[in-house]
């Protein structure tokens, strides 16, 4: 029986509930969501943008993760925050990773939200 690749997309949809799984105070809009209404546009980071606003969240992340060459045992991981409102990259994360611990992943990249962008305690 073939196995799945760890950074398939049927492995992702398992790994990845969102950082609201893994760090108290975020909320990520579910894959499935993500899937049926993200809309092309001249890049990826602008239509993570167009998501966000039609989510109502503040902040727009959009990661990317990328093989390296000759590097089977790692994977290289690229992250934008970027304002929802104003357009502004709050800051961004780059990174090589083990390929073999995506759950790890998702919780470092959640935990990089969180810390460079803290979520404000509602009123």
């Amino acid at each position: 029986m073939p196995r799945i690749p760890v950074w398939s997309p049927s492995r992702r949809s398992t790994s990845s509930r969102g950082p609201s799984s893994i760090v108290g105070g975020l909320a990520a809009v579910p894959q499935t969501v993500v899937a049926a209404t993200w809309r092309s546009a001249p890049s990826p980071e602008i239509s993570a943008v167009e998501l966000a606003r039609q989510a109502g969240a503040g902040v727009a992340v959009y990661a990317r993760v990328d093989s390296l060459p000759g590097k089977p045992d790692s994977v290289r991981v690229s992250l934008l925050a970027i304002d929802a409102t104003t357009t502004k990259v709050l800051f961004g994360v780059l990174l090589r990773w083990p390929a073999a611990d995506p759950d790890g992943l998702a919780r470092s990249l959640a935990e990089h939200v969180r810390h460079n962008h803290p979520v404000k305690a509602a009123t």
